[in-house]
């Protein structure tokens, strides 16, 4: 774990008491807002080589946590909602059976209302910033709760964030993704049970990228085998892939899939295109590398064409 994440390198700035979620999270980040500001405006430091006072800027970049976190910090609808996404305006669809909205870049044929799309991973109608204060302005302007509620539904923003007016804070690039829960702990795993066929109770078992339950049985196998060969200070004991899927957690995730899937999954899958550089039309420079044996763009591909 990096030094910075232990707790002697942390500065707590606020404690919110529980068991429930405050009602008004703005309030509780007044006092870091107070010094923010102050750190723009200037403060006085001492610079020991010239033994002289100097004006001291600081500023807010980013804030980086999990997607439940920076709803709150941002104060945007999050994940579920009408609107789930604080980068671009691509709309969910609800789910009957999940009982939530869901994403897809393929929206289904005959959706009531007609939906936008399809997306493209390379284009989506990301938001600017300008956009954003303008909602939540005209949010702000509405003159009843009511009103107030479906502009927030359908522009997927509670309200404003004190962190906003923060002198060169940006509430668009200010919040990126967070790596680890997206990838290691959403996309990966999915991934995975896609390619053992049962994804979502997904009838894909006669898919090409499906892989056959007696090659995910060597497959599993091979991966617990191989923690007697991996040093400890490289992972932690990864888990049979194929019976302990459930035990593994977004540092097993990672390490199996960047340095463990390329091998064990050579030749698994029957067709050539899923081994391409550049499968149908998506560009090479949008795609992450896996080079042997199975590159970055099939797995892209493989996400994509099932939508």
């Amino acid at each position: 774990m990096m030094d910075c994440m232990h707790i002697k390198s942390i500065i707590p700035f606020t404690l919110i008491p529980g068991p429930n979620q405050p009602k008004d999270f703005n309030s509780f980040l007044y006092p870091l807002k107070a010094n923010l500001d102050m750190l723009a405006t200037g403060i006085k430091a001492y610079d020991s080589v010239t033994n002289e006072l100097f004006l001291l800027h600081a500023y807010l970049m980013v804030v980086i946590r999990d997607m439940q976190a920076v709803k709150h910090f941002s104060w945007m609808k999050g994940p579920g909602a009408v609107q789930p996404c604080r980068l671009c305006t691509i709309k969910g669809i609800w789910s009957r059976a999940r009982q939530k909205h869901y994403v897809p870049l393929r929206p289904p044929e005959g959706s009531d209302p007609p939906l936008q799309g399809p997306y493209t991973l390379q284009l989506l109608p990301l938001c600017t910033e300008h956009q954003i204060l303008d909602q939540i302005q005209q949010i702000q302007d509405e003159p009843t709760a009511a009103a107030w509620d479906n502009l927030a539904k359908k522009f997927g923003i509670n309200g404003k964030s004190v962190l906003n007016s923060i002198p060169g804070f940006n509430c668009i690039v200010g919040y990126p993704h967070e790596y680890m829960h997206l990838l290691f702990e959403n996309i990966i795993p999915m991934l995975i049970y896609l390619w053992k066929g049962n994804f979502c109770n997904v009838n894909s078992s006669e898919q090409p990228y499906v892989i056959l339950p007696e090659q995910w049985e060597i497959i599993g196998h091979r991966t617990a085998q191989s923690n007697h060969y991996i040093p400890a200070s490289f992972s932690r004991i990864i888990p049979n892939i194929n019976t302990d899927q459930n035990l593994f957690t977004a540092e097993a995730y990672a390490f199996w899939f960047v340095h463990m899937a390329p091998t064990l999954l050579q030749g698994q899958f029957t067709e050539e295109r899923y081994y391409s550089t550049s499968p149908g039309n998506m560009p090479h420079q949008a795609m992450c590398h896996w080079h042997l044996p199975l590159s970055g763009q099939c797995i892209m591909y493989i996400v994509y064409s099932i939508y």
